[in-house]
């Protein structure tokens, strides 16, 4: 975003070029995430996991989870009682929480636009559950190839490494999970070449869960469906599984991409020459928009208004460019609208800063009121050019400003030590001649 000063011109001020100055500065949206939740069935697991996250401003939790043949219960405003139908649906998340059981439920197009939503436009998916369908409809989206499910005799004791839910602060070592006993879980047994495991076996190091960069988006997997077990174990251990609920969660939903960019000009461009606007856009499917139709309304000073065309540039898809012809320096304001075929509209706003060009731009009026500021700052008088005549001669102060510096002979040490070092060693000279 851009931010501006502007300044009230004293009287006599002929250039308007240097009363704006503007700073572009990144500014971050507060940390809100949009999480969905997504079941073919209830499962134990989701009243913990909404408890933890619904309980935190920063998350707004939704859930569609299936009961029944025709049942379906809906947590969000909008949602209908029953899976998406829509490829485009997801979209509107932050991250999604998805029972692999699910996926084949889903439209086979819907199922497979999961691919586009975290490679296009980075959102955040974890996957828990058997693998096998889910690596047949979603491909390498899956961070983990295999996946082995066991019934434990006990509770086996995890560990949870640092990077990249957690941080030093957060002293990941003092946390205790487990995988439940006598309850199912998965072991991964085979990962993707670039994921990592995050959450490991204590003793055997094989992983629990696994995280994995897809394209702008992040994807996981959950080995542990029955994690709610250490949410009840002890008040230690529910803060403990809120907490790293809530970090995952918020590490999934960290990144995205934004549809509508603005090229923004850092230097100041000149009055008199083609300025040129630059827009990128980006579809409802995150792909570069082709077919968007790309307006800026310019308003400046002077009365200063015009509508401009951005048009595709051939070079780059999704790239819109126009140009347009300052007349006078000053701030001009663009906004962007941006229209899609569909009728949606995207809209953005901007600041040019155009100023003087050539030595005759140059402000060269005589600075009274500067000169008088800098003779009242150094003690001395200011004098008119009125005021001098052929018999004027320079006034100088009575007492010149002098500095003194003393140096006591305590600080010539070193002085000493040498005169001292050369009578010794005369000395010795001395003594020994005369001994022999």
């Amino acid at each position: 975003r851009r931010y501006r000063v502007v300044i009230e011109s004293p009287d006599g001020d002929v250039d308007p070029a240097n009363d704006l100055d503007t700073l572009l500065v990144e500014v971050k949206p507060p940390l809100e995430f949009s999480i969905l939740y997504l079941s073919n069935q209830p499962r134990p697991l989701y009243p913990f996991i909404k408890r933890s996250l619904s309980k935190e401003e920063q998350f707004d939790f939704q859930a569609i989870i299936r009961l029944g043949e025709d049942a379906f219960h809906s947590l969000g405003e909008g949602l209908d009682l029953k899976y998406p139908a829509e490829q485009d649906f997801w979209m509107s998340y932050d991250a999604v929480l998805a029972d692999t059981d699910a996926l084949d439920e889903l439209n086979a197009t819907v199922a497979a636009s999961l691919k586009s939503f975290v490679q296009k436009k980075g959102g955040g998916l974890l996957l828990f559950g058997p693998l096998d369908e889910a690596r047949e409809i979603l491909g390498g989206l899956v961070p983990v190839k295999a996946a082995e499910r066991v019934v434990l005799k006990q509770d086996v004791s995890l560990r949870t490494l640092e990077e990249p839910l957690f941080g030093p602060e957060d002293d990941v070592d003092e946390m205790k999970p487990f995988l439940p006993g006598r309850l199912p879980g998965y072991l991964v047994t085979q990962k993707n070449p670039a994921s990592r495991g995050v959450v490991v076996v204590r003793a055997s190091g094989e992983s629990i869960l696994a995280v994995q960069a897809y394209g702008a988006g992040k994807v996981a997997y959950w080995g542990s469906p029955h994690d709610w077990r250490r949410s009840l174990r002890d008040e230690d251990g529910n803060r403990e599984f809120e907490r790293f609920w809530q970090a995952l969660a918020q590490w999934l939903g960290t990144g995205g991409e934004e549809r509508m960019k603005v090229a923004e000009e850092s230097n100041v461009l000149v009055k008199g020459a083609e300025a040129t606007l630059q827009v990128e856009a980006l579809g409802s499917d995150f792909e570069p928009a082709v077919d968007a139709l790309v307006v800026a309304e310019i308003s400046g000073p002077g009365g200063f208004s015009e509508k401009v065309q951005l048009y595709p540039r051939g070079a780059v898809a999704g790239q819109y460019a126009g140009n347009f012809r300052p007349e006078e320096s000053g701030a001009y304001e663009v906004s962007y609208q941006l229209s899609f075929p569909d009728g949606e509209k995207l809209e953005q706003s901007g600041f040019v800063r155009v100023g003087e060009s050539g030595l005759e731009s140059k402000d060269t009026t005589f600075a009274e009121r500067d000169l008088q500021m800098l003779a009242k700052i150094t003690g001395g008088e200011y004098l008119h050019i009125s005021d001098f005549d052929h018999a004027w001669e320079p006034k100088f102060a009575e007492n010149l400003p002098t500095l003194k510096k003393r140096k006591n002979l305590a600080d010539a040490w070193p002085i000493f030590i040498a005169l001292f070092l050369a009578a010794g060693i005369e000395w010795v000279m001395r003594r020994q001649v005369g001994l022999r």
